[in-house]
């Protein structure tokens, strides 16, 4: 067996002919000769400089410029729509936001911001590009900065941001916006949010579901909004709407505009069953602009009927003459001789009009 002070000895001998052979040394232990110092080359020089460490890359100068203004931002006051007030912000309108893409990732990052100036900020340089938003980190953060946003001002133009999201392509982040339609604290955000969500694939079904529960005013302005949906059929929201006498009328005149052509017999046979309120009512106008569509001879036969109905209405002058316009368009030909009835109607805001609309029309 190897004895401990044998095997400490037989290392030591290693480490001596380890040195020996890599440094040249004499005899393990002994003392080396002094040498003079070499001179460095030129060449030796200029390899040392080319192995020192390279400066960490450098950001863009937009970035650069942003991470400098918005420290100076921060301290500034926002007002209302006209954005900070502050030498700062007119410098940050000076920047060439054409350069804008070197730097979105800095100003995506700026919208989780708590000062509400830089917030502003960012979402201003953000919009200076118009074009679809499909990134979908980006997409992320921005419908995570509308749900954050508590101000206002910088609310409206994160919004219209918003509005540039490719949700085709972002399905997340058009599952988030319609969680925020349908969550929202209040009628008017739940509008505003059932806007920004026009082209979320899956909207039409989610905006049903909220109508059954909705007050009048939401209904109604389901109603109206579901004109601006782009991405799927809308006709079932209007469907719906047809069997709330409430919002019916709402539906009539979208539908007259052009609208849902399956729908049509559904509308015009609410018509005659509607409750009119003769001095806010539109009926008589969307049965004038049905009739100017390309409805069939029996659609246009019951529009006249109605409409000629509502000629008799003795409560609302201004909805008898809605009517009588009415009648000219359902029946061109023979509506004339109808109207010509009322010439001589004892109100004179009836009769008066009435003249003038029986009267030939102009040869050109």
């Amino acid at each position: 067996m190897i004895s401990r002070s044998a095997f400490s000895a037989a290392r030591s001998l290693l480490i001596c002919g380890a040195l020996f052979i890599s440094t040249g040394l004499g005899a393990c232990g002994a003392t080396p000769r002094p040498t003079e110092p070499k001179a460095l080359s030129v060449s030796e020089v200029d390899s040392d400089a080319e192995a020192a460490p390279q400066p960490l890359h450098e950001d863009p100068l937009l970035v650069r410029q942003i991470n400098g203004l918005k420290v100076q931002l921060a301290s500034c006051k926002l007002v209302e729509k006209k954005g900070p007030s502050c030498d700062a912000w007119k410098a940050w309108q000076e920047l060439d936001w054409r350069e804008l893409e070197s730097a979105r990732a800095t100003l995506f990052s700026l919208l989780a911001s708590t000062d509400d100036a830089v917030r502003f900020a960012a979402v201003y340089a953000l919009a200076s590009d118009k074009a679809s938003i499909t990134d979908a980190t980006e997409a992320n953060q921005l419908i995570a900065a509308l749900a954050e946003e508590h101000n206002e001002a910088v609310r409206v133009p994160i919004a219209k941001l918003v509005g540039q999201i490719d949700f085709t392509q972002n399905s997340k982040a058009g599952t988030l916006l319609l969680d925020l339609m349908d969550h929202a604290p209040d009628s008017d955000t739940r509008t505003e949010m059932s806007i920004l969500a026009r082209k979320v694939p899956g909207v039409v079904a989610r905006v049903l579901r909220r109508f059954e529960a909705a007050a009048y005013a939401e209904r109604l302005s389901i109603v109206v909004m579901s004109m601006y949906i782009t991405v799927e059929d809308n006709c079932p929201i209007y469907d719906r709407a047809l069997a709330d006498d409430q919002v019916a009328e709402a539906a009539l005149g979208i539908l007259a505009i052009g609208f849902c052509k399956p729908l049509w017999d559904k509308a015009i046979a609410w018509i005659p069953t509607a409750k009119i309120d003769p001095f806010n009512s539109n009926v008589a106008t969307s049965i004038k602009m049905l009739c100017s569509q390309p409805v069939s001879d029996a659609q246009r036969a019951l529009l006249l009927a109605q409409a000629k109905r509502l000629t008799k209405h003795k409560s609302s002058a201004s909805l008898r003459v809605d009517a009588l316009h009415a009648v000219l368009a359902c029946d061109p030909e023979n509506g004339r001789s109808f109207v010509r009835g009322f010439t001589s109607d004892p109100d004179t805001s009836v009769a008066v009009p009435a003249r003038e609309l029986s009267q030939p029309p102009e040869q050109e």
